[in-house]
This record gives structure tokens, sequence and C-alpha cells, in this order.
């Protein structure tokens, strides 16, 4: 959010609107008449960015549905993922909302008007299960709500309640599709999507059963009598329907043929609770938990031993997930990530390397090493293909203890290169790669290639001083891109050399880009890697006398960052300098 910009809101509002206990005169005034609409506008922290406001409106659902463009609300500050909530309010009848509805994912804009669509419900307490009967007590001229999840394609029935009552069918978009009170109603909706059931009471207080009804095909594997056999290191395709279905456990066995630490791992999307028991009736809890959708350590087994496994779908549609179970010696293959610190896997410069990163929490990094040729090159890491949860990685060079990181996001994988910049001939470097994914409780696969080239010299005219020294432009287009200057000495007898660089940050006003700058010897030992200074203050090296070059590398500070700044270096003891830039 910036400060000063603002943009406006409109919102289109309409609502399913819930029966007034008005008693005997119901039919007159069946639905809902709004007196006010409250709108919240609020942060994914859920802080508001501006006040509450309310607004009048002619919202009169007289038919069951009712719809409204609210007046524009102005001066909100800009921003992304804000959340529009909208409280529908009938001050005769009460001080509570009565309906409400939100919409996720809102921007505003800068000097723009941003409008978005919010369909209000009652408040919902009620969720239908698919196939299981709901028994509601209405006291007279009573009424409660439920909503229910349909699959698209899948044919469902909504039963008359029995005894009678008010029942009728809203779809998600506030619609009216059709009164129950006295017969079925069958659909099949052409995607999943929720609805939404009324039911009300006359002068007569009544428990009706109110059943939404569905044939599913079988989704889930296995039972209580006859679990899924499993064979540790096979590939199974994992199947489960839904909770509202009825239809989302599935059961499983296995033997061990080793012991020690099992995983339950996948390769495509999951969200569930497993449980590991130790007898076939599945009772005894061996371990388990919930709400998992990354891989899953089983625990430490016994050798020779059969155990069986429950896994409940979490998620709002059907799962089908490749996996498998992994037994100890095949988990350094395909849970954890490659090498070591201590003994890093050895790649080749220009060969393409087919990698893993392990799961989180066990051992996710990988660890490489490899040499250099004969001569002063820059070297990239470019990545090819990626398992499908990778979004990002962030990768760690160094000689030795000290690492720079270097990170590519999902969007510039397979279509641009990281640069390490010019490496030292004949050296041995480690490389370790890490998953920076969002989401990093799955191991991953993917290939990469170490590159190296000649640079391409630029030269750059210097100055004696630092007052009649100019700064030499740069602009950098891209966040994965680096600049690189070489400083060739007039002579070899050493000396100081002060460097500064003016960016955006505590600059002259001139340039848009927040860089950090390395300086390093000839040799490609650094001398320091800083930002926020260099600006009026210089930033000071001592070069040993033998040493006939300096280098200096300039990058974006932040990973997204684009744009221009100002470099130069200044030695008062020599003449003119000249600096090529690659």
């Amino acid at each position: 959010m910036q400060m000063g910009q603002t943009g406006s809101l409109t919102v289109n509002v309409s609502a399913i609107a819930p029966w007034l206990k008005a008693g005997a005169d119901r039919a007159s005034r069946a639905y809902l008449y709004a007196t006010s609409v409250k709108v919240s506008v609020r942060n994914s922290n859920g802080t508001n960015i501006i006040s509450p406001v309310t607004l009048s409106t002619n919202l009169i659902p007289s038919s069951g549905t009712g719809s409204s463009t609210l007046q524009a609300i102005d001066n909100i500050p800009i921003g992304s993922d804000y959340q529009v909530t909208v409280e529908i309010f009938n001050s005769n009848f009460s001080s509570s909302a009565s309906s409400i509805g939100s919409k996720s994912q809102v921007s505003i804009a800068d000097g723009q008007t941003t409008t978005v669509d919010v369909v209000c419900v009652p408040n919902l307490d009620n969720l239908i299960t698919v196939n299981v009967a709901n028994n509601p007590i209405l006291d007279a001229f009573d009424e409660v709500w439920y909503s229910f999840y349909a699959i698209g394609g899948q044919a469902y029935t909504v039963h008359a309640p029995l005894p009678a009552a008010h029942l009728i069918l809203f779809d998600a978009a506030g619609n009216f599709v059709q009164d129950v009170s006295s017969a079925d109603a069958e659909f099949t909706p052409e995607s999943d999507v929720w609805f939404y059931l009324g039911v009300a009471s006359d002068a007569v207080a009544v428990t009706p059963s109110i059943l939404v009804s569905a044939i599913f095909p079988i989704a889930s594997e296995g039972s209580l009598l006859e679990p899924v056999s499993l064979v540790p290191g096979t590939d199974h395709a994992f199947k489960a329907g839904i909770t509202a279905n009825g239809d989302s456990v599935s059961y499983y066995s296995f033997s061990t043929a080793e012991a020690g630490a099992h995983f339950l791992v996948f390769d495509g999307y999951h969200y569930l609770d497993w449980s590991l028991y130790s007898d076939p009736a599945f009772q005894t809890v061996v371990g388990g938990a919930t709400y998992t959708q990354g891989d899953c350590e089983l625990g430490s087994l016994q050798a020779g031993s059969s155990y069986y496994l429950k896994i409940t779908n979490r998620s709002s549609s059907n799962m089908d997930a490749p996996g498998r179970v992994v037994s100890p010696s095949a988990a350094a293959a395909s849970m954890y990530g490659e090498g070591s610190a201590a003994i890093p896997a050895s790649i080749v410069i220009g060969t393409a390397e087919n990698a893993t990163l392990g799961s989180r929490p066990w051992n996710e990094n990988s660890y490489y090493s490899f040499t250099t040729g004969e001569s002063a090159l820059l070297h990239s890491i470019s990545v090819g293909s990626f398992s499908s949860e990778l979004e990002q990685i962030e990768c760690y060079l160094g000689i030795d203890s000290t690492f720079y990181s270097y990170t590519t996001s999902k969007s510039s994988m397979g279509s641009s290169s990281i640069s390490f910049g010019v490496l030292s001939p004949n050296t041995t470097y480690y490389l370790m790669i890490k998953d920076a994914s969002t989401s990093s409780d799955f191991h991953h696969s993917f290939s990469f290639t170490i590159t190296s080239s000649a640079p391409d010299y630029i030269s750059l005219p210097l100055g004696t001083s630092e007052a009649a020294t100019s700064y030499t432009n740069g602009t950098l287009t891209s966040s994965v891109q680096e600049l690189w200057y070489e400083v060739i000495l007039p002579n070899t007898d050493g000396g100081t050399f002060h460097i500064y660089w003016d960016d955006v940050l505590d600059g002259s006003g001139t340039y848009s880009l927040d860089i950090a700058v390395s300086a390093l010897s000839g040799g490609l030992v650094h001398y320091f890697n800083r930002r926020d200074s260099g600006y009026v203050t210089a930033s000071t090296i001592l070069v040993p006398a033998g040493d006939d070059r300096v280098y200096l590398r300039v990058q974006p500070w932040f990973s997204a960052g684009t744009g221009t700044f100002g470099v130069k270096i200044v030695n008062p003891s020599y003449g003119s300098l000249v600096v090529n830039a690659f």
C-alpha cells in the first residue's frame, strides 16, 4: 500500500433473503426488505483498510432474490488481496445482519474504480451431508438454513420435507431454483457449485426430515475388511471421494522388509488425514497426522511386519494422487536431497544434471561441487524441466564457508539463467540448492546445467578524483541480471581504491534501482559485498602489490528490482584508468 494513492469501489450486491419471523402475515412479507448495507474492506491480515461504510439500499428481494448496485465508496488506499464483506440489515426486525457475503482477492488501483459482485446468503451454520437426513426442530413460524456442495455432472434429488414444511432451493448465485415444499427437485449442475436450502414452518411447530440424495460412483479404495495391498517402492494411484458424499476414506495395508523410517510420498496434489495401525482391525494406532499436503513420515517401523493405513480425503474434490510407500533404503533417493555439505555430489560444467530436492523437514537441500577450467569465465546455472510443485529455488555458491545467494522464480526457470559472475580458474566451487517454494513439503525433481562463457568487455573511462569523476550509468533489465566491471590496473604496485555508487536509496535522486555492490580482487577474493552505502562516503579497498585488476559486481538488492544506477572507482595515485564492463 502506498500513501496518498487511492481508488474507488462499487459493489453489485445480490441476496438470498431469509423469511422473516413475522407470525401469521408471513405470506405478505415473505422476504427481506433491506434497510441498509454495511461494506467492509480488509487486508490479508484482517485489518480494516477503511472504516466500515453503511449505505442505504433499495434491495427488495420480494421474489426470493434481490439485487442492487451500491453507491461508490471513494478514497480507498490502493492495494491487492483485499477482502470485501457485505452485511445486509433490516432495522425493523433485528440489529444483527440477516445475510452476509464476501469477495476475496480484490485489488484497488490508483484513480480507478473497481467493481465487484457479492452474493449474500443467510448466516449458515448447517452443512448438509448428501444421503444423510437432517431433522431440524422448528417452532411456529421458525426457520433454518442449510448449504451443500454439488459436483458438476452428478445428479441430485432434494426431497420434499416430511412432515410438511416450506423448503426453497437457491443456487450459488442467489437465484431461486425451485419450491420443494410439496414435490421433489431433481437437477444436475454443470460444474461444482454450492446450493442453499431454506426451511420454514407455519403456525405449528414441526420437525421435518430434510434430505439431499445422490447415487455416487465409488471413489474410495478398500475397506476395513479388505484393504488394498501396497508394495513399498511400487507406485500406486491413491484414491478417495469427498466428505460431503460420505466416500472420503480409503484403506490400505503393506508389509515391511526392513526396519527404520518409512514414508508415504505423493507426486500430485493431495489434502488428507492419515492414520497408521499395527493390527488388521485398524484399532492400534502407530502414527498419524491431519490436514497434510506434503510427504508423510509414517514412523520408524519394524522389519517383517504388516501395517494398516487409513487415508481421509480433506479436499472438496475427489483425490487421485500417484504415490508410494518408501522404505528406509530408498528414502535417500526419493526423500532427501543429493549429496551433503561434507560430501557434495560432483558435477561437470556443461553437462545436464537430473537433480532431487528432498521433502521438508528431511534434508531438503542438495549439495554439489564443480571445478572451473583454465580461464576466468562467466558461469551460470540454468534450470530445465522441474516438477509442478517446485515454485522457486535458491542457489548458494562459495569456495569456503562464505556463500552468496542467487534466487530464481518459477516464471524464469527454464527461460533464463542465474549468473554466478566470473569464477576463478582451476578452482573447486561448492553449490547448495534449496527449495524456496511457498509450499515445500514435497520432494522435487528437476534438471539443471552449469554453463560457462567468455565475458564481453566494454571499456569505460574513469578520472583520478571523486569530484572530477562522473558516475558511469548502468541499467539492469531483469531481476536475475547483474553487471561485472573489470578494472585493469596501470601497474602492479597496488594501492588504495575508492568505490562510489549512486542508486535510488539515499542517492542523488537520479537513479531508480536499489543495488548491492561487491568488490573482488583479481583472484576473485571478496573485499566486500555492501548496499546502502557508497554515495558521498566511499567504500575503500586496498589492492596488494602484484595484483593487476579489480572486479566490481552490481546486482539488484531486491529480487524483483530493475532500473538504473551509477558507479565509479577512483585512485588519485594513478593517471587515467581503463575499466571494462561485461
